[in-house]
């Protein structure tokens, strides 16, 4: 709709200006339009735990911080974690777990882009 009344507006506005400039206005409008619409586009994240199978029964935690807060997962018999439908940002991901009755954890920082999915890779310090 706002592409619409500002292409209204240049044409009102820039009759005398030639059709060429205002077919190139026109595009950068709608171009912009696009990449605002691209940018909002969610992303999705996909961790990959190495070793999480010498984990404490084969799970581990993880705790995702953005700017909405904390999220908390729990992940069992699997070394992937996935989170889909991420509003692009930075994020801190964290990763708990027992090996050997002891307590281990790692954490990364995720740049989640607009319609893509971030694939970061940790291992935990298990001795």
């Amino acid at each position: 709709m706002r592409c619409r009344l500002a292409w209204v507006l240049l044409k009102v506005r820039l009759p005398e200006c030639g059709f060429e400039l205002v077919s190139t206005l026109k595009a950068q409008i709608e171009q912009g339009a696009k990449d605002k619409e691209a940018a909002a586009k969610p992303g999705a994240i996909e961790l990959t735990v190495t070793n999480a199978d010498q984990t404490d029964s084969f799970t581990f935690d993880v705790v995702l911080e953005g700017q909405s807060g904390k999220s908390l997962d729990t992940v069992a018999n699997a070394k992937v974690w996935t989170q889909i439908n991420i509003v692009p940002a930075q994020y801190k991901v964290s990763i708990h777990a027992k090996s050997k009755g002891s307590a281990t954890s790692t954490s990364t920082i995720v740049d989640v882009q607009p319609g893509e999915t971030a694939k970061p890779s940790v291992t935990l310090p298990i001795a």
